[in-house]
């Protein structure tokens, strides 16, 4: 017997998502005889058809059997296929024991509109051998009623499992229109909430931005297939058979494959004062499963423990440090250069103090020093007018025929005027 089951209650909605399990039924004889079903669930298997055989893919044709029931008033999402080599349980059926159960197919499927009231029945061919030949038996489904003109209840999912990573990264760039994102990750056995149902608080995350207008980005639904049975089919030493944990029914007989979803939410700011904390979603209420949080630190994805992370990332990030240890360096700089000015300029005043004791002698060395020194930065007319002065004193003072002995002390006071002014003469042209 082919049996389709609803997963969850028959109150499925319109274009809401639910989950429908396809399991095959039969007696251990029947088990014993064929030798089991396991080639429905495998692909190339090897069988023979008329006086000849051939590789058979019995996956692909059960899936295009069960697009081929259900495409006309549903649109499906996606179509898993339980283990292979999993082995079948026994069951109850009709009050006899003595049946066993192999589950086939974890179907993800919505109705189109509200006038669907059941689920169509799937066939599937059956093929034996028997003294005559092959045999092709078709197997034909029940077909359950559902409601899909009401209110959805939640579909049963187990084992949920969300991640949830915000990127605050680009909050302060123009560029990149100061973006907020929130990657959320979603796994669980069974079909999994839609966003608003999953996740309580993701549209209030962070004050000053809002979800953008067509901000949340749902990536499609996906199962996760185990196929280390598949290799066990092709390698006789594989060790599949023994660690592999092959899928169980929960309380109420129901098989389930896990699927996963993700979805990407950009945020956008509002103008308004901008929070100084993003606070995480949470799981929405009557929901079992674990959440993590985690934000981005420059390249890397750290975990977080508390309900909230801050906006702004801390000053001692590494790329707060680089910038900061960029500024340092420029000021060490700085600073090597202020002080050897300082130097020069500090060589530059010894080199403009009036000498302790006016001579013509320390006058004349105090204008050649005037002269050879580049701090002052003497232009060509002005070296030509010192050097005259330089050679009216020496004739003065020291020619043979000078009008003034050199060590006349009545000499100091015209000294003195002609150094302060070639003092202050210099000392405006160095700040040239």
């Amino acid at each position: 017997k082919l049996r389709l089951v609803v997963d969850g209650d028959d109150r499925v909605g319109a274009e809401r998502r639910f989950g429908a399990t396809v399991t095959l039924r039969f007696t251990t004889a029947v088990d014993r005889e064929t030798g089991g079903f396991s080639r429905y669930l495998q692909n190339d298997v090897w069988a023979r058809v008329g006086n000849s055989y051939r590789p058979m893919n019995h996956r692909d044709q059960l899936q295009k059997d069960i697009e081929a029931a259900l495409r006309e008033r549903f649109d499906i999402e996606t179509i898993g296929f339980f283990e292979a080599l999993a082995p079948p349980l026994p069951v109850v059926e009709g009050g006899e024991d003595g049946w066993l159960e192999k589950p086939l197919a974890y179907v993800v499927l919505k109705a189109r509109d509200p006038s669907v009231d059941r689920v169509p029945a799937v066939t599937m061919d059956l093929l034996f051998n028997d003294t005559l030949g092959p045999v092709t038996l078709p197997v034909a489904s029940n077909a359950p009623l559902i409601d899909a003109s009401g209110t959805p209840d939640r579909r049963p999912v187990r084992n949920l499992e969300v991640v949830q990573t915000v990127d605050l990264r680009e909050i302060d760039n123009p560029d990149q229109d100061r973006a907020v994102t929130l990657e959320i990750q979603a796994k669980g056995q069974g079909v999994l909430p839609e966003l608003d149902d999953l996740l309580a608080g993701v549209r209030t995350a962070l004050p000053g931005y809002e979800v953008a207008a067509g901000g949340i980005e749902a990536r499609p639904v996906g199962v996760v297939q185990n196929d280390a049975d598949w290799l066990a089919t092709r390698f006789v030493a594989s060790p599949a058979r023994e660690t592999t944990e092959y899928t169980k029914p929960d309380e109420n007989g129901i098989y389930r494959l896990t699927t996963e979803r993700s979805w990407l939410v950009t945020f956008a700011p509002t103008g308004a004062a901008v929070g100084d904390a993003f606070a995480f979603p949470t799981l929405a209420a009557g929901l079992d499963g674990t959440l993590t949080s985690r934000h981005y630190t420059d390249m890397d994805i750290v975990p977080v423990a508390t309900a909230s992370v801050a906006v702004h990332p801390s000053p001692w990030s590494n790329r707060n440090l680089l910038v900061l240890g960029g500024l340092a360096a420029v000021a060490v700089v700085g600073a090597v250069l202020f002080l050897r000015r300082r130097r020069t300029a500090g060589a530059a005043d010894e080199a403009m103090a009036l000498p302790e004791r006016i001579t013509p002698l320390s006058v004349v060395a105090a204008l050649r020093r005037i002269e050879r020194d580049p701090a002052h930065a003497l232009d060509a007319s002005e070296r030509q007018s010192l050097d005259r002065e330089i050679a009216v004193i020496e004739a003065k003072y020291f020619a043979p025929d000078g009008d003034v002995p050199a060590g006349n002390g009545q000499s100091g006071a015209e000294l003195r005027t002609v150094l302060e002014r070639w003092m202050r003469g210099a000392g405006a042209a160095g700040s040239r």
